[in-house]
C-alpha cells in the first residue's frame, strides 16, 4: 500500500477560527489570560484545528502542553492535571504533602511455614529490635497461629491481630505460609493490610509448587527475604478521614497547589494548556480547571478544550453532565469562549481534496464525496484512503486521477472504511493494532509489550509500520490512536469473547509490571476486569480505586468507584462474606454523598446500609445508619424527624 499522509498541510475551512485563537497571542503578550472550549461531531477536526493553534503558538515563543481525557467509565482523579505536572514541574505532587505527616511502618516481619517454621526474617533498617525481644515476640507469633488458625475450615486467607506487650502484630496467612509484621505507629492504615496480603500473595504464587510438600529446604525457597522487606523497607502515611470541612479545605490547598506552578511557569514563558475530548474528563479536573480559568486573567495562559457535544447527555443517575455543569457556570461568569464547528463545505472539501492529492479531481468527484461524507474532515479522508485501496484513485504519469465516481459503489459506514485500511496491514500488525485497541486511545509500550508477548525490538518495528500509514502516533512514553474513531472501530471488530480473553491479559499484564504500585493502575485494573467478566477482581480494584480517590479528597469519583464495585457484589453469589462487603461499600457511598452535601442520594444509600445491616445481623452497623439519617433531618434542619429516628435507634 502507498504511503499518504491524507492530511492537507493547509487547514481547510477554519480560517476564521484559526484566526480567532492566534489573535489570543497578543493577549498573551500583555499577560493576559484567555480560555476556549472548543466543539463539534466526531471527526469535524477540532484536534486539527487545535494541533494548528499550538503548533503557531510554539513558534512564537508560548509553551504548551497537551493532554488527553480517557473514555472509562470511572476515570483517575485530575488525571489530565497530573499528565501537565509532569510537563511543567517533574517532581511536583499533584497532592502536596502536609508538612506534618504523621506515618507507620512495619519495623520486623517474618515468614512462618504452616507447620510454624521460621523461613524468613527481616527488620527495618537502623531500627530493628533486641534479639531477645525478636525470639520472644517469634514463640508469641507461633502460639497464636497454632491457636487461631488451627481450624482446617478456616479460609485460605485473612488476617488477625496480635497484642504483644504495647506493641501490635498483624497476621495475614495464605494457603502455605503465614507474615507476622510489627507495627509501630498509631494506628494500621488500609495500605499497610493490602500490602500484607499481596506479599503473601506473590510468595504463594512464586513458589507454589514447592510450599505444597516443603521439606524444610531453605535453599528451595531462597529470594523469599528479598520479598518480605517490601514490607520493611517503607513508611506509610497516617489515613485521615475526610468530612466535609475537610474536604473544602484540600480541594482548595490542591487546587491552589496547583495554580501557583501555573502561574509560575508562565512567568518564565506564556503557557496554553490543550484539554482534549473535555466530555470524558472527571468532576474534579472541570472543578479545577474551572478554578483556573477563573484565577489565570491576570496571568499569559491559555486554556483550550475540545469536546463533542453529542456526549453531553445526563448521567446515569439523570443528573447534568460534569462538563455540560461546569460550562453553564463559566458561563455565567463570562470566563469562556465558545467556538463550535460546522462541517465543511463543498469548496473546502475540494480545498481538502487537493490538500492531500497536490491536485484537484473534477466537480462531479468532489460534488459525490461531499454527499456521501457530508462535509465531515474524518470521513472524508477514511474514505479518500478506501478509493486509494479500491484503485478509484490511481497515479498516472505521477499524477494522481480519479475514476468516474458516478458507477463506483462507496462505502457508507466509516466501520467499513476504517476495516478496509487495517485489513491491509499484515496479521502481526493486525493483532498488534487489537491489543492496543484493547488497552485503550492511549497505550504504552511497556503495557502493550506484554501484553501481546513480544519482545521489545519486535513490537518496535510493527509499531513503525503502523505509525506510517498514520494509524497511531507516538509521543514521549505514551502512544495513541490518531483518532478516537479508528480504536473504536478496531475495538468493535473484535468478538466478544477473544475481547474478554484480551482484557484478561491486559490486566494480568498491568498487574505484572505494577506490582509495587497497584494503586497507580487500580482504574485501568478495575476497567479490563470488569470487561472480562472477572467480578472478584473488579470488585477488589474498584474498592482500591475508590480509596484512592478518597485521599485525594474527590469523593464524586470514590462514588463512581464504589458503585462500581456495589453493584458487581450484587450479581455475585449471595454469600455471608459478600453481604458484608455490599455492606460496607454502600456505607462508604452514603458517607461520600453526605459530606458533600447530596442528602437525597445519601439518604438512598443510608436506607441501603440499614437494610443490609438487618440481612447480616449487624447491630452497630444499623445503629449508624439510625443516627445518620438523623444528622441528614437535622443538616436539613428537619428536626422532628431527627429526634423520631434517634427514638429507635436499637440499643
Amino acid at each position: 500500500m502507498e504511503t499518504l499522509k491524507f492530511k492537507s498541510e493547509k487547514i481547510v475551512g477554519r480560517q476564521n477560527e484559526v484566526i480567532q485563537l492566534q489573535d489570543s497571542l497578543n493577549e498573551l503578550k500583555q499577560g493576559k489570560g484567555r480560555t476556549f472550549f472548543v466543539s463539534g461531531e466526531a471527526g469535524i477536526g477540532k484536534t486539527r484545528l487545535m494541533n494548528e493553534t499550538t503548533a503557531y503558538m510554539e513558534k512564537q515563543g508560548v509553551r504548551t502542553v497537551k493532554v488527553y481525557c480517557l473514555p472509562h467509565e470511572n476515570t483517575d482523579s485530575y488525571l489530565p492535571f497530573t499528565e501537565i505536572l509532569k510537563h511543567i514541574a517533574p517532581g511536583q505532587p499533584l497532592i502536596p504533602r502536609h508538612e506534618e505527616e504523621k506515618h507507620v511502618s512495619i519495623d520486623e516481619a517474618f515468614l512462618i511455614y504452616k507447620s510454624g517454621v521460621l523461613i524468613a526474617h527481616t527488620s527495618k533498617k537502623d531500627r530493628g529490635l533486641d534479639s531477645d525481644v525478636v525470639a520472644g515476640m517469634f514463640t508469641a507469633v507461633q502460639d497464636f497461629i497454632k491457636d487461631s488458625f488451627g481450624d482446617k475450615n478456616l479460609p485460605t486467607s485473612g488476617l488477625r491481630k496480635l497484642e504483644y506487650g504495647d506493641m501490635n502484630i498483624l497476621i495475614e496467612h495464605g494457603k502455605n505460609v503465614f507474615i507476622a509484621g510489627l507495627l509501630v505507629g498509631p494506628t494500621a492504615t488500609k495500605t499497610v493490610f493490602r500490602d500484607l496480603k499481596s506479599v503473601v500473595s506473590l510468595i504463594e504464587k512464586d513458589y507454589e509448587s514447592v510450599l505444597e510438600k516443603w521439606d524444610g529446604n531453605m535453599a528451595k525457597i531462597k529470594g523469599t527475604e528479598t520479598i518480605l522487606k517490601m514490607l520493611t523497607g517503607k513508611d506509610y502515611p497516617i489515613e485521615k478521614l475526610m468530612d466535609k470541612n475537610m474536604l473544602d479545605a484540600e480541594r482548595l490547598r490542591v487546587f491552589e497547589h496547583v495554580l501557583n506552578i501555573v502561574t509560575s511557569v508562565s512567568k518564565e514563558k506564556p503557557l496554553l494548556l490543550f484539554f482534549d475530548d473535555l466530555q470524558w474528563a472527571d468532576p474534579s479536573s472541570l472543578q479545577l480547571l474551572h478554578y483556573l480559568s477563573r484565577n489565570t486573567k491576570d496571568y499569559p495562559v491559555l486554556l483550550c478544550g475540545a469536546y463533542r457535544p453529542e456526549e453531553l447527555v445526563p448521567t446515569s443517575l439523570g443528573k447534568t453532565h460534569p462538563l455540560k455543569e461546569t460550562m453553564q457556570l463559566m458561563s455565567r461568569e463570562q470566563l469562556v469562549t465558545n467556538i463550535s464547528l460546522d462541517r465543511l463545505k463543498q469548496e473546502d472539501t475540494a480545498d481538502l481534496v487537493k490538500g492531500i492529492f497536490a491536485h484537484s479531481f473534477n466537480p462531479e468527484f468532489t460534488k459525490r464525496l461531499h454527499q456521501e461524507t457530508e462535509g465531515n474532515p474524518f470521513f472524508t479522508e477514511e474514505l479518500l484512503r478506501a478509493m486509494v485501496l479500491d484503485g478509484v484513485i490511481y497515479r498516472h504519469n505521477a499524477v494522481w486521477e480519479a475514476k468516474d465516481i458516478s458507477k463506483v459503489v462507496i462505502p457508507t459506514a466509516v466501520k467499513d472504511m476504517v476495516m478496509r485500511r487495517i485489513n491491509v496491514l499484515d496479521p502481526e500488525c493486525q493483532e498488534v493494532l487489537k491489543y492496543a485497541a484493547i488497552i485503550g486511545q492511549i497505550f504504552r509500550f511497556q503495557t502493550l509489550a506484554k501484553t501481546v508477548g513480544k519482545d521489545e525490538k519486535a513490537l518496535a518495528e510493527l509499531l513503525e509500520k503502523i505509525e506510517n500509514q498514520g494509524i497511531i502516533y507516538s509521543e514521549e512514553t505514551v502512544l495513541g490512536f490518531n483518532h478516537a474513531k479508528l480504536q473504536e472501530v478496531i475495538y468493535e471488530s473484535i468478538p466478544k469473547y477473544r475481547r474478554n480473553i484480551m482484557h484478561k491479559e491486559t490486566a494480568q499484564a498491568l498487574e505484572e509490571l505494577n506490582q509495587e504500585n497497584l494503586t497507580g493502575v487500580a482504574i485501568e485494573l478495575t476497567y479490563h476486569y470488569q470487561q472480562a467478566g472477572i467480578p472478584e477482581k473488579t470488585v477488589e480494584y474498584a474498592l482500591l480505586a475508590g480509596e484512592v480517590a478518597e485521599k485525594k479528597y474527590t469523593p464524586a469519583e470514590a462514588v463512581q468507584h464504589y458503585t462500581t464495585a456495589l453493584t458487581t457484589l450484587g450479581k455475585m453469589k449471595t454469600t455471608p462474606e459478600n453481604k458484608q462487603n455490599q455492606l460496607k461499600t454502600a456505607d462508604r457511598i452514603a458517607y461520600m454523598y453526605y459530606i458533600t452535601g447530596d442528602w437525597d442520594m445519601g439518604m438512598n444509600y443510608i436506607y441501603l446500609v440499614g437494610k443490609l445491616a438487618k440481612e447480616t445481623k449487624n447491630q452497630t452497623m444499623l445503629a449508624e445508619s439510625y443516627r445518620n439519617m438523623g444528622m441528614i433531618h437535622i443538616d436539613t434542619a428537619d428536626y422532628d424527624k431527627a429526634l423520631l429516628i434517634f427514638m429507635i435507634i436499637p440499643q
